[in-house]
């Protein structure tokens, strides 16, 4: 049974406005798929919903970059385009998008939220091709996970459109770049990522 699609239908529904499992699992119950059976197909609840639409967002990512000629763009036009294109994706499923950020600020759902976070920026980074394993390996994907997170809250802010928001992250970018020991990325990409939890988690 195709978890993703089943997922994809919930969220889809005029009446998705929760992740909490049980919600979702009505959206998704048919005669024949019960909610007895959804329980035993997502054993772990709201987690299990979260990976499975954190995947779907991931394969659609990549299926999109895929008709934008990505392979043969640079390291950081592969950046860009990844992170804007996942931001695309996202804005399909508004409903989803505004649930997922309330419910990343419950405790018992941050070390889920970080682990989604680094998933997605260590996707980006590899798809661009990057290879280290030094201090850089950190810096680059702790810097991006800021300029993500603060692209989400942005996101969240309003409906912007493709324009302004291609615009945001290209500002938020221009802060990226990768020099072993470098000290003001690290305290820059700190304070950012302390700002965006408060700003979240207040």
């Amino acid at each position: 049974m195709n978890k993703e699609a089943l997922i994809e239908q919930a969220i889809a529904h005029p009446a998705f406005t929760t992740w909490e499992a049980e919600a979702v699992f009505k959206l998704m119950a048919t005669d024949e798929l019960t909610i007895e059976v959804l329980r035993l197909l997502f054993p772990e609840g709201t987690k299990d919903c979260l990976n499975v639409f954190h995947r779907l967002i991931t394969r659609k990512t990549e299926e999109a970059l895929e008709q934008q000629g990505f392979s043969s763009l640079g390291v950081t036009q592969k950046i860009k385009t990844y992170i804007l294109t996942r931001l695309h994706v996202l804005q399909r499923y508004p409903g989803a998008l505004r649930a997922l950020l309330k419910l990343w600020k419950k405790p018992q759902f941050i070390a889920l939220h970080a682990a989604h976070l680094f998933n997605t920026v260590d996707h980006a980074w590899r798809l661009a091709g990057d290879e280290s394993v030094d201090f850089n390996f950190y810096t680059k994907r702790g810097t991006l996970a800021a300029i993500y997170s603060g692209a989400l809250g942005y996101m969240a802010l309003g409906k912007p459109s493709p324009e302004v928001l291609q615009a945001f992250v290209e500002k938020e970018l221009g802060t990226l770049r990768s020099a072993v020991g470098a000290k003001k990325t690290i305290e820059h990409t700190a304070l950012k990522v302390f700002k965006i939890a408060k700003a979240l988690l207040s």
